[in-house]
């Protein structure tokens, strides 16, 4: 469960945010060429994409070892006793 709700944040916060910042990249860039680098927007831009991905791969990281290490316990299988019905 733990995994399913940071997979559908991390979903979430790449739709909202990281695609953002990636269009304000490309527009400032295509407006301004090389002087983009000392633009401002564009340098906050490009550093909250890359913390943004930096956290992402965090939190793949993070649920990788959750899958590996199991910390919450391994989920146990159901054991269902044959009905004495259906033997007969």
């Amino acid at each position: 469960m733990t995994k399913l709700i940071l997979t559908i944040l991390l979903i979430g916060f790449g739709i909202e945010y990281m695609g953002d910042w990636l269009s304000q990249i490309v527009r400032i860039a295509k407006q301004e060429r090389f002087l983009a680098l000392s633009d401002s927007a564009f340098l906050n831009a490009s550093y909250s994409l890359i913390g943004g991905a930096i956290a992402n791969i965090v939190s793949l990281i993070f649920m990788t070892a959750i899958s590996y290490f199991k910390p919450f316990g391994k989920i146990k299988p159901v054991v269902r006793k044959p009905k004495a019905d259906a033997a007969k």
